[in-house]
């Protein structure tokens, strides 16, 4: 299972005082978004607000002034003031150009502030809510122009996050496949790491699988469905595995990762050893390297 493990510092969206600005793999998913927000609301007006920088501890924000839409709000409550305070670090706020600043009609991922050092550097109201933005840049999300965009981030946040015991239910099965068949890139990934979650389950590695298969999946999602199939320690992963990296059609860095992957899972290693001996430009070179790879891994004595 690799949801959220990069080797990064996990920060944001938890305590307020604590500023790297790595991000976890994942962070940028509806997964990792809606669990570690406490409000999740749509920005009515926008405004920046001066800060006092650096803080005392050297980090360095932005913030701005939100008023936020009463309905629809997707989790938590909209407090009762007129604004709210929205902190972003620095290095996770959005870029100069009008098009990418926070804006009237996104909604944002948002946890409680409570920085006081931070709060003081601030042009804000004292007594003003302050949250933090999940992610930063990343935990904006534009539903405007998107009906189905809107539904499918709406029913996961509602209906689907926040259930640490859940299983691959009919529900959830069903977001994943309309969200890999239908979603953009975002929702696609969010899908991805969801059947993270399952990748024990049978079927998660069957709708891995079919977004390994479809022409309506980009190369970044299908290396992140790899990853998935990679860590799920299944057997059942070889067979998606395997038909991926000996189909010419797919980009040859899928396939090398493909190869690479397979050693990871159960009866993997026996695939590997028979491409090894075998003639495939793409294939033989790669499965000797994955081979001898995994062989002095699973040889290591544990940590």
């Amino acid at each position: 299972m690799f949801q959220f493990v990069c080797g990064c510092v996990v920060v944001l969206g938890l305590s307020s005082g604590l500023w790297a600005v790595d991000l976890p793999y994942g962070s940028d998913t509806l997964p990792y978004l809606a669990t570690r927000a406490t409000l999740v609301a749509t920005a009515a007006a926008v405004r920046p607000l001066p800060v006092k920088e650096p803080l005392p501890s050297g980090a360095r924000i932005n913030a701005y002034g939100v008023q936020l839409q009463r309905e629809p709000v997707l989790k938590g409550t909209v407090p009762d003031a007129r604004e709210v305070t929205v902190v972003v670090p620095l290095a996770l706020d959005f870029g100069n150009a009008e098009e990418t600043r926070l804006q009237k009609g996104q909604t944002l991922f948002l946890a409680e502030y409570t920085d006081n050092d931070g709060l003081a550097t601030i042009g804000a109201p004292g007594t003003q809510p302050a949250y933090l933005l999940v992610s930063g840049r990343y935990g904006v999300v534009d539903l405007q122009k998107s009906d189905f965009k809107q539904q499918r981030v709406a029913e996961y946040v509602r209906n689907l996050s926040g259930q640490a015991e859940a299983r691959l239910d009919a529900a959830r099965t069903q977001w994943c496949l309309s969200t890999l068949t239908e979603g953009d890139d975002f929702l696609k990934r969010s899908a991805v790491f969801e059947l993270d979650r399952f990748s024990q389950e049978p079927q998660a590695i069957q709708i891995l699988a079919r977004a390994l298969e479809s022409t309506n999946t980009s190369v970044a999602i299908k290396r992140d469905a790899i990853n998935v199939l990679r860590t799920s320690e299944q057997e059942s992963a070889v067979a998606p595995l395997k038909s991926l990296a000996e189909n010419g059609q797919q980009p040859l860095v899928l396939r090398k990762h493909a190869v690479d992957s397979l050693g990871a899972v159960p009866g993997g290693l026996t695939i590997l050893q028979e491409w090894s001996r075998g003639n495939d430009r793409v294939l033989a070179p790669a499965a000797v390297r994955s081979f001898q790879k995994w062989e002095k891994v699973k040889a290591a004595p544990p940590n």
